[in-house]
């Protein structure tokens, strides 16, 4: 019977042994599928938004850009995307403003002079941090540090100007000296602005921006990259204030406390005037810049549908404009915009099994997609092409019903993002700590990677690991109860009958001994 006992634990050491191989056999994942106030315009050197000699080669302007960083770091890696077109500009970017996605790049992380659209900054700056009727007073150093010939609203010393007033000086006309009294409005010196245009920038996404001063006057410790430009642009298209404002054609700059006239300023930018030749119906705002040794730089945002598109170029000599309406169409021709809610139907609880569903109350879930997710892909690539991977995000702070993000990437390259909520029949929040997904503590971030199939009746399917191991472990052993116990029986009725046939021959004999 000794023996027995301790073959029946041997036998239930090797279950346990084995219990935390299991999981490791149970993850199911489907197989792969699917340019002063006059422009001189023309010619190599023109200056686009009219800074008449900003800048000249007596400067001491050192030639072939600044001694930033120069990353080769690229953006567009996929095999399978539109063929390229030709750009002149020595660097340039096209952006997809919604998902930050690159289209088109040319030395996109090269470090470039950016000149005046420096400015997009400065205005998306004064209009996150002032009331548009805060009152600027110009300051001596505001007005007589702009150098003779660069662009200016001939502001002087001691002059009261709304803010309102200054943006549209800085960003039509694009006046030097407004973007100075900016600067020391918001931080008190144009030092401690232009440590916060740094920080903005890189909150932005910019990765390689060192701006000096609020407005792009030419300083060789100034610079910035056609990618970070177009972060920033993104950032400025977010803002309703900055964008009505940079959207402008004209603007009339009202009579001062000095000055009794009017000024009426126009916008430099010339894709925004019918009349002009650049003109390109789909642009809504931007940004124009030039001195010698940037060159011309042009910012441009434009909208066609439910694209929104950025374009950068930078160190241009005549082709600034004809570089940004060949990108621009580019991007509306060759690309298309997808709504993930409404193209995307893998993820619900049945599919994918998120949670353990222990309570009544939690089976009246649902998952959707939170508003706002976009992914950005080639006309001739179907939406299953891509690959989401998927992010439990932790919410336990924030009123957020959102649980998981998912990033889109198409061979390789990241096209898109969205994120999941999960509704209850009370449309209220999921409790993660009550509830957390098996095999991850409560609170725990964790990456997994899915690859969407090319037909829609195919998913990630997530098993919990702990309950399949557990019914194999509880079966296991079982059959080893079963069988012990069977035997164990048997040998035991055995052992009565022998004791039961032993005493009747034991009670005969003692019979016979009687006689």
């Amino acid at each position: 019977m000794k023996r027995k006992w301790i073959q029946l634990l041997a036998v239930l050491l090797a279950v346990l042994i084995c219990f935390p191989v299991i999981p490791a056999f149970v993850y199911a994942e489907p197989s792969e599928n699917e340019s002063g106030q006059t422009e001189t315009g023309e010619g190599e050197g023109s200056r686009e938004d009219g800074e008449n000699n900003q800048e000249t080669e007596e400067s001491g302007a050192r030639e072939g850009g600044p001694e930033g960083p120069q990353d080769d770091t690229r953006y567009v890696t996929a095999e399978n995307w539109p063929q390229a077109p030709v750009v002149e500009a020595e660097g340039a970017v096209l952006m997809d403003a919604i998902t930050g996605t690159v289209l088109y790049e040319k030395n996109a992380n090269h470090t470039y002079y950016p000149a005046s659209i420096t400015k997009i900054m400065t205005g998306l700056l004064a209009a996150e941090h002032c009331s548009l009727d805060e009152v600027v007073t110009y300051s001596h150093d505001a007005v007589y540090t702009v150098p003779v010939g660069y662009a200016n609203i001939a502001a002087v010393e001691g002059e009261q100007m709304t803010v309102e007033d200054c943006i549209y000086a800085l960003l039509l006309p694009s006046a030097n000296d407004a973007a100075n009294a900016l600067g020391e409005h918001i931080s008190g010196s144009i030092e401690a602005f232009s440590q916060m245009m740094n920080e903005r920038a890189a909150q932005l996404g910019a990765k390689h921006t060192h701006f000096v001063n609020p407005s792009g006057i030419h300083n060789e410790e100034h610079w910035t990259t056609p990618y970070d430009m177009a972060m920033i642009m993104r950032g400025c298209a977010l803002n309703e204030t900055f964008m009505q404002i940079d959207s402008a054609q004209t603007y009339v700059l009202p009579p001062t406390q000095l000055q009794e006239e009017e000024r009426p300023m126009a916008n430099l930018h010339r894709m925004l005037f019918p009349a002009r030749e650049e003109y390109y119906e789909y642009v809504l705002g931007g940004k124009t810049g030039y001195t010698t040794p940037a060159g011309n730089t042009l910012v441009t945002y434009a909208e066609k549908g439910d694209m929104k598109l950025v374009c950068v170029v930078m160190h241009s000599m005549d082709t600034t404009y004809e570089d940004t309406k060949v990108l621009l169409e580019y991007g509306f021709n060759n690309f298309r915009m997808y709504q993930p809610a409404q193209t995307d139907d893998r993820y619900t609880l049945e599919s994918n099994g998120f949670f353990e569903d222990s309570m009544e109350e939690d089976r009246q879930a649902s998952i959707e997609f939170q508003d706002g997710g976009w992914v950005i892909l080639p006309q001739n690539v179907s939406f299953f092409d891509t690959e989401p991977e998927l992010t439990y995000v932790n919410n336990e702070d924030s009123q957020s019903d959102v649980f998981a993000d998912l990033t889109y990437y198409y061979q390789g390259m990241e096209v898109g993002q969205a994120s999941l909520r999960l509704i209850t029949a009370a449309d209220e929040a999921f409790d993660f700590d009550q509830h957390p997904a098996e095999g991850r503590s409560a609170g725990q971030v964790e990456s997994i990677p899915e690859t969407l199939a090319g037909q829609n009746d195919k998913s990630v399917i997530l098993i919990n690991v702990w309950y399949v191991a557990a019914g194999v472990g509880f079966v296991v052993l079982s059959v080893l109860s079963v069988v012990f116990i069977k035997k164990f029986n048997s040998e035991r009725n055995q052992n009565i009958r022998l004791y039961r046939k032993r005493r009747k021959f034991k009670f005969k004999s003692d019979k016979k001994l009687k006689f």
